[in-house]
């Protein structure tokens, strides 16, 4: 990994570790959402096809009215995607950090709502993501969930996101990028 490769990672590290506890209701490093986040790839042609699947752990801060950001840690992410030679398929593990702007449409102690979120986060993969890119890349997403109030705190979702995984020209000349339309599921507690 390149300097600036090392330095962009402890950056957004330190931004997630230092993100202001006020509003948070239980320390830190306790998560109050698991996330389940699949789809299909979508682009560029050369790639064929790309399927991938991921659990998240999750952790909100309100920033201002309904306007929030959350953090979602992927410890494993795994991408079923086809290799260079266009023929051969490969599953590959990955691991992502991301941090996401969210804003809240609906009544607070309504029964039903929509979340908003867009953000980005840094991405290792275990080999190369695509195969003919790099193991550090961006991730990318945007989209919307709608939200079902089950109690106070306890929610269930489900949504859209796309997703766009690149390594922005950093790791050399080669930057092929994926692109995935995504369903996600999560559940809030």
């Amino acid at each position: 990994m390149s300097t600036s490769a090392k330095r962009a990672a402890s950056g957004a590290l330190f931004l997630a570790l230092c993100l202001p506890t006020t509003g948070w209701s239980a320390p830190w490093w306790q998560p109050q959402r698991v996330v389940l986040h699949a789809g299909q790839a979508f682009d560029p042609p050369s790639v064929r096809f790309a399927e991938f699947a991921g659990v998240a752990v999750a952790r909100d801060v309100r920033l201002a009215g309904r306007l929030g950001a959350s953090v979602e840690l992927y410890p494993l992410l795994v991408f079923n995607q086809t290799r260079t030679d266009h023929f051969t398929r490969e599953r590959v593990a990955a691991s992502c950090l991301s941090i996401l702007l969210t804003f809240d449409i609906g009544p607070r102690q309504g029964s039903w709502g929509i979340r908003a979120d867009a953000g980005s986060g840094l991405f290792y993969g275990y080999r190369p993501v695509p195969a003919a890119g790099s193991r550090f890349n961006f991730y990318d997403q945007g989209g919307a969930r709608l939200v079902r109030r089950i109690a106070s705190e306890r929610a269930i979702s489900l949504g859209y996101r796309f997703l766009h995984i690149s390594n922005f020209g950093l790791a050399g000349m080669n930057n092929p990028g994926l692109s995935f339309h995504t369903a996600v599921a999560a559940l809030d507690w």
